[in-house]
């Protein structure tokens, strides 16, 4: 029924979906100029103004991404003692978490006001 064996069909499917991807890539990527891309990583920030972390409320703090409320617990907690979070590295402690987790989501916050 086919001319070609499986095997064969199987290449030239693979060679025509390639082939599709590079078009569809060079008209993505060459044919609009760099202006008209859209195509960019946007800064969190834009959609969520950092909070001060040593005035922000339990509700603020369990709305960061990645801390959850029982971190924001943790934090208010370690704030009624009359201390304040001074950055990252006191975060993780306060935390006990490792300081390259916390770093992931510490941009979320101001630590100074």
């Amino acid at each position: 029924m086919w001319p070609f064996s499986p095997q064969e069909r199987q290449a030239a499917l693979f060679a025509v979906l390639i082939l599709i991807t590079g078009i569809s890539f060079k008209l993505i990527f060459v044919v609009l100029p760099p202006s008209q891309m859209s195509l960019r990583v946007l800064d969190d920030s834009l959609y969520h103004p950092k909070i001060n972390i040593n005035t922000a409320t339990y509700a603020e703090l369990a709305a960061v991404r990645h801390l959850g409320p029982a971190s924001a617990a943790r934090i208010i907690n370690y704030r009624k003692t009359g201390r304040r979070v001074g950055g990252p590295d006191e975060l993780a402690v306060i935390l006990k978490r490792k300081p390259a987790v916390v770093r992931k989501f510490s941009g979320a916050f101001k630590w100074k006001e």
